[in-house]
């Protein structure tokens, strides 16, 4: 079994820091993606695409939630609306999901928002009829 040196890590830490400072170059990650990429001109995954993903998750804890409140608040005070109607709100804003399913973030971020008394259930829905909230002013 070969033994593993404190040089060789170094060399390792070394190579991946220059990496690194060549992927952070746009033109050079473009490159990269090209140079990379599968047969069909597919690659694997774009080096801009893990940086988007990379900046998604160093958003601060609770952000989501937040813009979620602000599109709550930004119903009508005297009108009801649902799971859907707030997607749609919130991605007419320019917002975009990071999650996989955007029904499922956006429920648990409206129960948040239920518990912190920003909204409250007017009706809950069974089935295929969707529950309706108001926002409590």
């Amino acid at each position: 079994m070969p033994t593993i040196t404190l040089r060789d890590i170094d060399e390792q830490i070394r190579k991946l820091q220059e990496l690194r400072k060549i992927v952070a170059d746009p033109e050079m990650a473009s490159l990269i993606n090209q140079l990379f990429a599968r047969k069909n001109g597919q690659s694997i995954m774009s080096i801009a695409d893990a940086q988007d993903k990379d900046k998604a998750k160093t958003q601060k804890r609770g952000t989501f939630i937040g813009k979620i409140e602000e599109v709550v608040r930004s119903m009508p005070q005297t009108s009801t609306f649902t799971l859907n109607d707030v997607i749609e709100v919130f991605e007419a804003s320019g917002n975009a999901f990071n999650a996989k399913n955007k029904s499922v973030a956006t429920y648990t971020a409206m129960r948040r928002l239920e518990k912190r008394k920003v909204i409250e259930v007017v009706e809950r829905g069974i089935g295929s009829k969707p529950s309706t909230f108001r926002v409590v002013r």
